[in-house]
C-alpha cells in the first residue's frame, strides 16, 4: 500500500488523531493484535514527544490534515482536507503558499510495505536544544521493534523511526 501521511499542527489533543490512524493503517498490514497496543503507546509517546519539543518554538494553530501520497497512478485513498478547503487536497506547499506560514508542523508517515510496519515522526523543532526525556525514548524502544533518531542538516527536523514486524 503507498504510505499514509498525517500533519498536525503541535497540539496535544492531536495526538489521540495520529494513535488511531497509525494503529488502523497497523492493523489492515497486518501487525498481530497483541502488539497494537504497543503500537499505540510507542506511537503516543513519540507524538507527545514532539509536541513537547514544538511547544517552545511554534504557534499551533492548523487543524489535523491527512495527506494522500500521490503515486504515477494517481492519488491513493482518501483524506481529510484542511479546515475551510474544498474539493481535492492540494500539495502542503501550494496549502502553506494560500495561508501565508506553513500549516503543518509535525509529519507522520506511515509506510506498511516490506517486512515492517514504519513510522517516522517528524518535527521542526530540532534546532531547539531541549532536554531529552530519557524516559519517552525508553519505552518507545521498549514497545517497538526498531527505533532510530536523526536530524536533518538542512532544516533542523528531528525525525524518530519507529517499526514493528509483521506478523
Amino acid at each position: 500500500m503507498p504510505p499514509v501521511v498525517l500533519t498536525f499542527s503541535p497540539a496535544a489533543e492531536h495526538v489521540r488523531t495520529a494513535r488511531l490512524v497509525v494503529v488502523a493503517v497497523a492493523r489492515r498490514a497486518g501487525v498481530g493484535e497483541a502488539r497494537l497496543e504497543d503500537v499505540r503507546l510507542a506511537v503516543g509517546e513519540i507524538c507527545a514527544r514532539a509536541v513537547s519539543r514544538c511547544a517552545s518554538s511554534t504557534q499551533a494553530t492548523s487543524p489535523v490534515a491527512v495527506v494522500p501520497v500521490t503515486t504515477a497512478l494517481g492519488v491513493a485513498g482518501s483524506a481529510m482536507s484542511p479546515a475551510g478547503s474544498s474539493g481535492p487536497l492540494a500539495p502542503p506547499e501550494t496549502v502553506a503558499a494560500a495561508h501565508g506560514s506553513t500549516p503543518w508542523r509535525i509529519r507522520v508517515e506511515i509506510q506498511d510495505a516490506g517486512p515492517l510496519v514504519r513510522v517516522m515522526v517528524t518535527d521542526p523543532a530540532g534546532a531547539v536544544e531541549l532536554p531529552d526525556d530519557p524516559v519517552t525514548m525508553a519505552v518507545a524502544e521498549a514497545l517497538a521493534d526498531t527505533l532510530s533518531i536523526t536530524r536533518a542538516q538542512s532544516d533542523g527536523c528531528e525525525t524518530v523511526e519507529l517499526g514493528w514486524q509483521l506478523a
